[in-house]
């Protein structure tokens, strides 16, 4: 079978990702959430072989937190040209530069580059932002190879964009080999444990 990319086969699983775009927190949101991750559980089981084989409980996520929603301040960056972002597979897959968001975590300040794929042209994926990431839970809870955060456009609110750990997810190449999944650039390693989010795929009962 053809390896796919972002957006196709299991693009089912970033509906719903975009939960809440706005400042603030609320009993809601954590119940929204939770039903989200309930949700996404099932349509991995329904999907993925691996995960049928070793059990949809092990589909694991961090406590929902508020600490886990950052307001990142947004830095645009015009005139950037298409650069090839390496894959699990080996190949390598065309992005470009969107902009830059630099938010605080754990007292310090940390930066992570926004990406756009050149080549898409559903047009209900013409405005999604791609953001992968590594942190220090990457191999000790969260999967080694880093995990992704997904927003809009219309997310960026003048030089503001809200970035929701608790919403970050495994590549899915991590439940299928069919996937060519882009491992997150150097520039987006963070110095900091995320313990928020989709964990390590496989631990627990």
């Amino acid at each position: 079978m053809k390896k796919q990319g972002i957006g196709k086969r299991m693009g089912w699983a970033l509906a719903g990702v975009v939960l809440c775009t706005t400042a603030g927190w609320s009993q809601d949101y954590a119940t929204e959430l939770n039903a989200y991750r309930d949700d996404y559980r099932k349509k991995l089981y329904a999907a993925s072989k691996v995960v049928k084989k070793r059990h949809i409980h092990r589909v694991q996520f961090y406590p929902v937190q508020e600490a886990g929603r950052v307001e990142g301040v947004f830095r645009r960056t015009p005139d950037t040209v298409p650069f090839e972002m390496l894959t699990s597979s080996g190949n390598v897959k065309p992005f470009v530069k969107y902009g830059e968001v630099t938010f605080s975590w754990g007292g310090t300040t940390q930066m992570l580059e926004v990406y756009r794929n050149p080549e898409q042209t559903l047009p209900q994926y013409r405005s999604h932002l791609f953001i992968p990431f590594k942190d220090l839970t990457n191999g000790v809870g969260s999967y080694e190879g880093g995990r992704y955060l997904d927003a809009l456009v219309s997310d960026i609110k003048g030089d503001r964009l809200w970035l929701d750990f608790n919403k970050a997810y495994n590549p899915y190449c991590v439940y299928s080999d069919d996937w060519n999944c882009p491992i997150p650039p150097r520039e987006n390693h963070l110095s900091v444990a995320i313990a928020a989010g989709e964990k390590m795929f496989g631990k627990g009962r």
